[in-house]
């Protein structure tokens, strides 16, 4: 019942996660564009074909192009923004660090003691957690239980986070901080402002709540690579943290009424049965007397009913901020990984453990399906960026969705992408004709990768239907092609890793255009770029 509370209003905020990494992904697409519009048009040498430009073989060369080209420039954009990043990062460094820094600095570690170089193409995600402060007096029962809420909280973030978004993985790398939040000194949008001038070459998440009377908020900064400013969001806001103890209580009163019955059944007096249940047995009067009036129509909510609880209710407490803080941390670590670096999201794996001490288990889908929403919308904003490589991160999601017991979310990815991809290729919907199916005549053996994903996707989905359609399909790859590709090759030259190469040595050499931002990428030669067209 308490953690219910807790998600109930969890599912308010978590559709703000998303938004801030679509409106971030608008904002680099801004940035893309730009740089798009200066060099794009120079990826334009003449092509000398054999075939006529409204033919099948060079509209198929084409969208291969199109393909690798989208690939490179979002190869060159990573790197130009990890450029970026070190020249911040040095410059950063060569800062004095002066008392009136220190002064309004919110960590316990100096700014030196973060911004370390990597030796690695992904800079970790770093997450720390500014936790549960006061904001009022007087609340002298919650402020004594605060000390072991934090360490309970730090312990497990801590474990989630080194289990599932460690900070030697490859692939979604984190580095969890706890304990360096300085949390009577600095908080709010002053704390984040200061942390982003200082730190906006590493890529940074902050979980911050705080306690103001009888509520508790929950807040989120954050600012990936490359951002020019941060993002500072609330995703829960005014959750009666007494509510959650008192449910709590009446839980524990609930389970006493049983054993008190019990004992009063082996003879036991009533004084002795009050006295062994001490808070129990005084909740379980007031929980009672709740029930008698509430029948009577009276607002309850209007009355001064003072449960006692204990170390066990706020447990409870720190149980929902232990479940919020680990299904936003998790969220935000996929997202940025997504958008930067192409990796599938993890968290859809993890649900169901998080989720599994909610007693209400359509509230608990509903997390899933808002979560999963989320994700959906920024697949749909990636899709302006990089359309081309949309179907393979549609099976990735797809095949991270397959543990969930409810397969219908992975389905509905693996329909995403292959609807996907004969939209790319010019494949209209026809009512009653198999996507797989219209796939056969269009194939390439540019799709042999796409194909084996499809297949171990449908594996792990136990669509045994679909994976006997694509593994009629597979064969079909080793005759098509294979000679219009020898032609394609010997009749349009092309140098893409010349290029690139001679791009990112040229961003190497010039720190100085790095520091302006990303949509100063280095000049090239007009004659070795890619044609696009």
């Amino acid at each position: 019942m308490e953690l219910e509370l807790g998600l109930n209003l969890l599912l308010q905020g978590l559709p703000m996660i998303a938004k801030i990494f679509i409106a971030l992904q608008e904002e680099r697409l801004r940035q893309l564009k730009q740089q798009q519009a200066k060099e794009v048009p120079k990826f334009t040498p003449p092509i000398r074909s054999r075939f006529p430009q409204d033919s099948a073989d060079f509209q198929k060369w084409r969208f291969e192009q199109e393909k690798s080209l989208q690939q490179q420039l979002a190869a060159y954009n990573r790197e130009t923004q990890l450029n970026l990043a070190s020249y911040q990062r040095e410059t950063a460094l060569q800062l004095p660090e002066s008392h009136k820094i220190l002064d309004n600095w919110p960590l316990k570690l100096f700014p030196s003691q973060l911004l370390t170089s990597h030796d690695r193409d992904r800079i970790p995600l770093q997450i720390f957690i500014s936790p549960p402060r006061i904001q009022s007096v007087g609340l002298g029962e919650i402020a004594q239980a605060l000390p072991e809420i934090e360490q309970n909280l730090a312990q497990r973030i801590g474990e989630f986070l080194s289990q599932n978004y460690p900070l030697s993985s490859q692939e979604r790398p984190t580095e969890f901080l706890a304990g360096a939040w300085e949390s009577q000194r600095f908080h709010r949008e002053a704390s984040i402002k200061a942390l982003f001038e200082r730190l906006k070459s590493e890529p940074t998440l902050i979980l911050e709540s705080e306690i103001v009377g009888n509520y508790l908020n929950f807040r989120i900064a954050y600012w990936g690579l490359g951002q020019q400013t941060y993002c500072y969001q609330t995703i829960l806001s005014q959750l009666n943290y007494r509510d959650i103890l008192y449910a709590s209580a009446k839980s524990r009163a609930l389970k006493w009424k049983e054993t008190a019955n019990r004992l009063l059944a082996c003879g036991e007096s009533l004084e002795e049965i009050k006295r062994l249940g001490g808070d129990n047995s005084f909740n379980l009067e007031v929980l009672e007397k709740e029930a008698k009036w509430q029948r009577y129509g009276i607002d309850t909510s209007e009355l001064a009913l003072d449960y006692k609880v204990n170390s066990k209710d706020f447990a409870a407490l720190s149980q929902l901020l232990i479940t919020c803080h680990c299904l936003v941390a998790g969220w935000v670590a996929d997202a940025n990984h997504l958008i930067h670096y192409d990796v599938p999201p993890l968290l859809p794996e993890l649900l169901p453990v998080l989720l599994k001490k909610a007693a209400d288990r359509e509230l608990a889908q509903e997390v899933i399906k808002t979560t999963l929403s989320g994700y959906k919308a920024i697949f749909q904003s990636l899709e302006v960026e990089r359309p081309l490589w949309i179907p393979e991160l549609a099976l990735k999601l797809a095949r991270s969705l397959a543990s969930l017991p409810d397969r219908t979310w992975a389905n509905e990815q693996v329909n995403y992408s292959l609807n996907a991809w004969l939209k790319q290729r010019q494949v209209l919907p026809t009512e009653g004709l198999d996507p797989l199916e219209a796939m056969r005549s269009i194939l390439t053996s540019e799709d042999q990768n796409y194909l084996e994903s499809l297949q171990q996707c449908l594996i792990a989905l136990g669509d045994e239907h679909r994976l006997a359609q694509v593994n009629r399909l597979l064969p079909l790859l080793q005759a098509v092609t294979s000679e219009q590709l020898s032609v394609t090759n010997s009749s349009v030259e092309i140098e893409p890793q010349l290029l690139m190469q001679q791009a990112r040595s040229r961003a190497r050499q010039s720190p100085t255009d790095r520091s302006e931002g990303l949509s100063l990428p280095p000049k090239v030669n007009s004659d070795r770029l890619l044609a696009a067209h």
